[in-house]
């Protein structure tokens, strides 16, 4: 039995989550990489970055100790880049890991379904209403999240080589500069049609 059924409805927006959520982790490692080169030393690095708890921490932890030594090689604009990716990419992994999702019928036979997301903790923040604001995961939205999660982790590829450019240790880089690119806009759904089909309430 499925955890949420609106994934057998809409098989191929669930891959694409799936690989978002699953392959997040590669970023952080490739942080934790950039760390050694700083440190000197891959399992101290593993260490610091992996014993602290919570992803925004880890971002944090990673750039404090970081930051200056990237600046000081000449890669500040680079690293900036890089680091802003991969919050971004964090922003994108939390808003569908913490979501609740529902597949609604796009046509009057319900044969073409869509999905859609709510962040419940950002409804329940205020202290009296409490209001949905479902966003639409269109395929196409997804396929630019996934985009978006690759550049910030080509971002960061490139950045580690580019360390070892800077300070001898190699002699080229394999990894292509990316251009920068900005994170892709959630679908707010504001389709009176669509809104009457969704829930009100979970």
């Amino acid at each position: 039995m499925l955890f949420n059924p609106a994934f057998k409805d809409c098989p191929d927006e669930a891959l694409i989550i799936a690989h978002i959520l699953g392959g997040y982790g590669e970023l952080e490692l490739l942080l934790a990489l950039c760390l050694a080169n700083v440190l000197g030393d891959n399992r101290k690095a593993l260490r610091v970055l992996f014993r602290t708890r919570g992803e925004t921490q880890r971002i944090n932890t990673a750039d404090a100790l970081i930051a200056s030594d990237y600046e000081r090689a000449g890669l500040k604009a680079e690293y900036a880049d890089a680091l802003g990716a991969i919050r971004q990419s964090l922003k994108i992994r939390n808003s569908l890991a913490h979501s609740h999702w529902v597949a609604v019928g796009l046509t009057p036979s319900y044969e073409t379904h869509g999905l859609f997301y709510v962040a419940l903790g950002d409804a329940a923040l205020p202290a009296e209403s409490f209001e949905y604001k479902w966003m639409h995961a269109e395929i196409t939205l997804l396929k630019e999240m996934e985009s978006f999660c690759g550049y910030a982790r080509q971002s960061l590829m490139y950045l580690e080589w580019e360390w070892g450019i800077r300070k001898g240790t190699r002699a080229h880089n394999a990894i292509p500069k990316p251009t920068k690119r900005q994170p892709p806009t959630p679908r707010i759904v504001e389709d009176p049609d669509i809104l009457r089909r969704l829930p009100k309430s979970l």
